[in-house]
């Protein structure tokens, strides 16, 4: 596309594709630099445009720096440092050697500012910088900010403090939302004020650094099924009165769905959906998993034989990892592909089920199911009169904080609507993998539904939300009646965290969640007392406990199992849980380790 074009056309673009316009914008950006390098204020128009777009159109700034498009890598614009080098009446050359853009002769910014091109050049760039955001000068800056609540730049070294500010946003995103929206937030106010020379030309390399924000761990955006299959109900013939019809609308489906979304519905029409009564009405119910990695897959056929000899046939297995999906077609045909590894899928895919007008009880994969959880739900969903649950999930047993291992969620409309609403958020904020607990707990607040009538021993259900950020309550977040699944013996999780563990008689347990997720051993530095460390899915999956029948001819029980009842025991917490009112507590999390200097190339083409 000839330049001009692209001037002519780029607005309506960004309309239609707002991060893949910023990029492209760059790329413009750096063709106009080689036609018009010899111009004193070379294509001013086209810098402003991306300065524009990118920081000044409150797009979210995780998405950004994020995004799957190379929008960090493009603002690099290599060409830039020939005419700065080259081009002495360039504006460029001009802000490059500005001594109070460059915050040159002032206290402390310039030492700073030279470790800062020191550090770009090594794969230690964040270690080296850090420790001086600890320096008792920075130190007395923010808590300036802070008593100057409308000072959003409390030194006149703009550039340098946005440096600061954009260090201390990176360490909040892999450990405090909170922490990181107070930076970013500023952070945005600063950049709205930034000139394109400041930022592509300064000595401060912005846009050298800036591409650095972006590269640490961040949730995957691809989530495999397409925009109306998760943000839309779906036009389909009531289930399961409709289920005669269900064929001819599949065959619909084939030319504009996903492969997923496809493969979902074939899952509801097989086995992967059974009907169950509730007050006089007939509904639909699936039970739903998702699982990747050698470690885990190997387990995946026991895992869906467990549920079988507990009574429970309608479960549907998610999995991106083809070995999985094979496994798992040589035991069921209620089996999805996927493409994508994310922690999203924990809210895609029930959202899928639902939209099919299907319930879902989505569970992680590390649980083990010592009875059928079906009647239990029912149980519970009649004992809390006339506002009905749309949402079960299960909590902690030491904190008043939610557990999103098991969760089940009713098809109803304001069900829906709220799960659009939570991943809508979670795709705008690609945070690491904890945050997607985080903002469910946030979303659903503080305000459980509570029993008709208690029973003896039981206490009424204390939660306590966890927060995203200041403003959350500004999202206006849709109503939604939601409660707990009981957290104290029958959905109950191990102690290797300091606030997990059961309490009661053994015998109750409905579901054992036992914590194999891979990241747990990672995140989390608390080591659970007295823990025999033997592995898992061992205990629960390769011993006779796997195989147990309780419904057969002659009758058996996992508690049979001696080195599982022990296992499970030892997380045992006395007879009773006590009124949890502690806050909840995140796990700490370690950052990623950065991106090498080579993944950006022209780095030694800046000056």
């Amino acid at each position: 596309m000839l330049m001009q074009d692209w001037r002519h056309l780029r607005e309506a673009a960004f309309d239609e594709c707002p991060l893949g316009t910023i990029f492209l914008g760059f790329v413009y950006l750096e063709e106009c630099f080689r036609n018009e390098a010899s111009a004193t204020l070379p294509c001013e128009e086209d810098a402003d445009f991306v300065m524009q777009k990118t920081f000044r159109r409150h797009l979210p700034l995780a998405v950004v720096t994020s995004s799957g498009w190379p929008i960090m890598q493009a603002t690099q614009t290599p060409y830039l440092g020939h005419i700065i080098r080259e081009q002495p009446q360039s504006v460029w050359n001009t802000v490059s050697k500005h001594e109070q853009i460059n915050c040159e002769h002032m206290e402390w910014w310039p030492e700073f500012r030279e470790e800062i091109t020191e550090a770009l050049n090594t794969d230690s760039w964040f270690e080296r910088l850090y420790p001086w955001l600890e320096s008792e000068f920075i130190v007395a800056l923010e808590k300036d900010q802070s008593a100057q609540l409308l000072a959003k730049s409390p030194t006149p070294c703009k550039l340098g403090w946005l440096v600061a500010l954009a260090i201390k946003m990176t360490v909040c995103w892999h450990s405090e939302t909170t922490c990181y929206f107070t930076y970013a937030d500023t952070f945005m106010d600063i950049m709205a004020t930034v000139s394109p020379w400041e930022f592509l030309g300064s000595k401060w390399f912005l846009n050298y650094f800036f591409s650095r924000l972006g590269v640490l761990h961040r949730t995957v955006f691809e989530l495999d099924f397409y925009d109306a299959e998760l943000m839309q109900d779906v036009s389909a013939p009531p289930l399961p009165r409709g289920m005669t019809s269900y064929g001819d609308f599949l065959l619909g489906l084939k030319s504009s769905s996903s492969q997923a979304f496809l493969q979902s519905v074939q899952a509801v029409l097989g086995s992967g959906a059974e009907t169950y009564e509730f007050r006089g009405e007939t509904r639909l119910l699936a039970y739903a998993t998702y699982v990747w990695g050698a470690e885990y897959v190997r387990w995946l056929p026991a895992y869906i034989m467990r549920f079988r000899n507990v009574g429970v046939n309608n479960l549907i297995v998610f999995s991106p990892d083809e070995d999985a999906y094979k496994k798992c077609l040589d035991v069921t045909s209620s089996c999805v592909a996927l493409n994508t590894a994310t922690g999203l899928h924990r809210y895609t895919i029930p959202l899928v089920l639902m939209n099919l007008d299907v319930d879902v009880f989505m569970l992680d994969f590390d649980i083990y199911a010592f009875k059928n959880p079906t009647p239990i739900l029912i149980r519970d969903l009649d004992s809390y009169g006339e506002y009905v649950p749309d949402l079960l999930i299960a909590g902690s047993f030491g904190d008043a904080c939610i557990c999103n291992a098991m969760a089940f969620y009713r098809s109803t409309a304001p069900m829906r609507n709220f799960t659009r609403s939570l991943l809508h958020w979670l795709y705008e904020n690609p945070f690491p993998h904890g945050v997607t607990q985080k903002a469910l707990s946030a979303f659903l607040g503080e305000e459980p539904l509570q029993k008709r009538q208690l029973l003896p021993g039981k206490n009424p259900w204390f939660v306590q939300s966890e927060r995203l950020a200041n403003f959350l309550e500004s999202l206006n977040v849709p109503p939604l009646n939601w409660t707990v699944l009981d957290p104290e013996t029958e959905f109950v999780s191990s102690d290797a965290m300091e606030t997990s563990g059961w309490a009661g008689q053994k015998e109750d347990i409905v579901i054992f969640h036992f914590f194999h997720g891979g990241w747990l051993a990672e995140d989390s530095t608390y080591e659970a007392p007295n823990k025999s460390r033997l592995d898992d899915f061992t205990v629960f999956y390769n011993g006779s406990a796997a195989t147990c029948v309780e419904a057969a001819a002659t009758p058996c029980s996992p508690w049979d199992d001696e080195k599982l009842t022990a296992h499970v025991l030892e997380s045992r917490r006395g007879e009773a849980r006590a009124i949890a009112t502690r806050a909840c507590q995140s796990a700490n999390i370690r950052d990623s380790e950065p991106i090498p200097l080579s993944s950006f190339p022209g780095w030694q083409d800046h000056g």
